[in-house]
């Protein structure tokens, strides 16, 4: 194998088993984990971004009742992306709860 090769927990674990080395592959992960270890082009690292502030700057209004008595007054969102032949496209979806139609959507290359 190149050393260029990108090897994940279960290729190392097979290559640690064929040098007599006997393990798993969650202890393998384990370890490349704990070593801050991710395979180039992976997101791995970009998981936990949104732990880094305390939620209190973000405080929850709805409490999770998605219940309104009124039109325009709790709106909700969701972004997604599509993968195109030209790049991917992200779409971000404002939903109004009281009617539940969809109350716009902007799209766009850049997050």
């Amino acid at each position: 194998m190149s050393t260029k090769s990108v090897m994940g927990a279960i290729r190392i674990m097979k290559t640690l088993g064929a040098n007599g080395i006997l393990t798993n592959t969650k202890r393998v992960g384990k370890l490349i984990h704990l070593m801050r270890l991710y395979a180039r082009g992976s997101r791995y690292r970009y998981k936990y971004y949104n732990k880094k502030s305390p939620s209190l700057s973000r405080p929850n209004l709805i409490h999770q009742v998605f219940k309104s008595t009124e039109k325009n007054k709790i709106w909700l969102a969701d972004m997604t992306y599509i993968l195109t032949r030209e790049g991917t496209l992200y779409l971000a979806v404002n939903i109004d709860v009281y009617s539940r139609k969809i109350v716009g959507w902007p799209m766009s290359e850049k997050t």
